[in-house]
């Protein structure tokens, strides 16, 4: 049950001895996460957000200040500290921390009938910057915001001399668009940085973060674009058939085409084909029935476009610098878009200069 402090305007977590000890044992069993992830626990009326560095994080987000950072088991060496929100104020942190700092998010909740004081959580929404699909309804219930929801997928193999081949796969959520490429680049990835700066993704999934990958991370993150690393899983023949299976199911074949996902041309770009398994593992597209029969499939042509690196956009302002909002003072003169910007509708200018 939710009860407001009057003076902080507060939930107040209500746990006996044994309910603290026993949530700080799940807690420490918990698997290790990366500092930009943030864990929220749903307690029905309120959310809870456990261990130093989250806390200090969102008490300074949504409090401004760290004395809202309490613990469970003040006195004793294994305290574990947590912060309370309220539902209002989950909402805007989630806004702030996948839209704005480009963290990913993890809501673990209790099954429908659970003990209150018990410790059966499960893992049951998930958000990043490029997987935004689970939830919409926080981001976007507000009509007049309108972000990109789109997410990269590398795959890179290394050919004579310092070339490399990259498989790209590139996943449009608003417009249900899957478009691929395969290019063959040189070791300081100048085609991959003018695609990145081009496609303009939030999230990127690569196979790994080390050895060949090292350098696309780098290059990734001089971009502010966020790098996962999902769990491996070796591309075997059942893989390919499951790719298959899914194409089969989400894309949009035209009237009289026939609707098998093999006869596309695309198929024969394999690296780029692995890259795409990847991403619609990773956002679970066929569990939602509204992207079935939606999605259509192209090759990307960079050639149509003129390449810019990170620096040279940077140099021309073309953009706003990331964070800042459309109603801010400065937006209207800090970039070539603020000056141009002057629409009636969210989107604004934003589409004629990326396309």
């Amino acid at each position: 049950m939710e009860v407001i402090n009057a003076n902080r305007q507060e939930p107040q977590l209500n746990l006996d001895i044994n309910g603290q000890r026993n949530f700080i044992k799940y807690y420490a069993k918990l698997e290790e996460k990366p500092a930009t992830t943030v864990r929220f626990f749903d307690r029905i009326d309120f959310y809870t957000v456990h261990g130093t560095d989250d806390c200090e994080l969102i008490a300074k987000l949504v409090y401004k200040s760290t004395a809202f950072v309490h613990h469970l088991l003040p006195d004793e060496p294994e305290k574990l500290s947590y912060v309370t929100l309220s539902k209002a104020n989950f909402n805007m942190a989630v806004r702030e921390l996948l839209l704005v700092r480009n963290f990913r998010v993890e809501v673990y909740i209790r099954p429908p009938g659970a003990a209150a004081v018990g410790n059966n959580w499960t893992l049951e929404y998930r958000g990043s910057p490029g997987n935004l699909l689970q939830f919409e309804e926080i981001l976007f219930g507000n009509k007049e915001i309108l972000v990109s929801n789109n997410l990269l997928s590398l795959q890179v193999r290394l050919v004579e001399g310092n070339q490399r081949r990259l498989g790209v796969a590139f996943v449009e959520q608003n417009d249900c668009e899957f478009q691929v490429l395969e290019f063959v680049d040189n070791d300081f990835f100048t085609e991959l940085e003018a695609m990145v700066v081009l496609l303009g993704p939030k999230e990127c999934l690569l196979p790994a973060g080390d050895g060949e990958y090292v350098a696309v991370k780098q290059l990734l993150e001089r971009n502010n674009v966020g790098v996962t690393v999902p769990k491996r899983s070796a591309s075997t023949p059942a893989e390919k058939n499951d790719l298959l299976q899914d194409l089969n199911r989400l894309i949009r074949f035209a009237k009289g085409q026939q609707e098998d996902a093999l006869t596309l041309p695309e198929m024969q770009l394999t690296m780029a084909m692995e890259a795409l398994r990847v991403a619609i593992k990773y956002l679970n597209l066929v569990n939602d029935a509204s992207n079935l029969g939606h999605y259509k499939m192209m090759q990307l042509n960079l050639k149509r476009f003129v390449h810019l690196d990170s620096a040279a956009v940077a140099a021309l302002n073309i953009l706003p610098k990331p964070g800042t909002h459309p109603n801010s003072p400065g937006y209207h003169w800090q970039s070539i878009l603020g000056v141009l910007d002057h629409c009636r509708t969210p989107q604004g200018i934003v589409f004629w200069l990326s396309g």
